[in-house]
């Protein structure tokens, strides 16, 4: 039994020596398919000749889903995948590789996403807005002009998020230890707590949300 619990934003976030603050969804399909290979091509900037560097996560990733379905594509039945990895070290490319293909690499957590994007030169990756909010030596980029607020998902549109269910197995034991927890992720207390960490709870404004993933 899966049971909606609370919506979970993210947010791309990049080094503090990457060239921008902000990318619109045209922008982040060229980075994260690996169309955009410098940082030029995003800023027409001749000066930003910096390499892009994509870490993103692998592809059991529920943050990688996220952004294949609802930021690099516009249609959820149709998700456009992130490129491929070429380089294990984030830095160089895998022997082999072709000449000028991006430099991308996959992490299989988000730890060690934002460690790699914080000391990389020219890195970019996505995580949750909770976990870059407590990441030292990143930045947020915003994406359209938008952030992953509630008040940014609810009211303008922003893309990049995606429900935490509860799942249980159905007719657990009332008195169980599991039956006792799942009832309590869904009290205020609960919910007060998801909020500290910018996770908002699927009920009054967010139910409706909720109810579309």
């Amino acid at each position: 039994m899966a049971e909606p619990l609370a919506i979970v934003p993210f947010t791309f976030v990049a080094g503090p020596d990457v060239p921008v603050g902000a990318l619109s969804a045209a922008d982040a399909r060229r980075i994260f398919t690996g169309a955009a290979h410098t940082w030029s091509d995003i800023t027409h900037n001749p000066g930003d000749t910096g390499e892009i560097r994509v870490v993103g996560r692998s592809t059991d990733s529920g943050t990688r889903q996220a952004l294949e379905k609802y930021v690099l594509s516009g249609n959820p039945d149709a998700p456009v995948r992130q490129a491929a990895p070429t380089s294990d070290s984030c830095r160089e490319p895998r022997p082999g590789t072709p000449a000028g293909s991006p430099i991308v690499c996959e992490q299989g957590s988000t730890g060690d996403l934002v460690d790699r994007v914080a000391n990389l030169d020219g890195a970019i990756g996505y995580a949750s807005v909770s976990d870059v909010d407590q990441a030292g030596g990143v930045k947020k980029i915003t994406l359209d002009g938008r952030e992953g607020t509630f008040t940014d998902i609810r009211e303008h549109g922003y893309p990049f998020w995606t429900v935490e269910y509860v799942y249980s197995l159905a007719g657990s034991e009332p008195g169980s230890l599991a039956r006792a927890f799942k009832n309590f992720l869904f009290t205020p207390e609960s919910h007060s707590a998801l909020a500290t960490f910018r996770f908002y709870a699927c009920t009054d404004d967010a139910g409706p949300l909720c109810l579309r993933r």
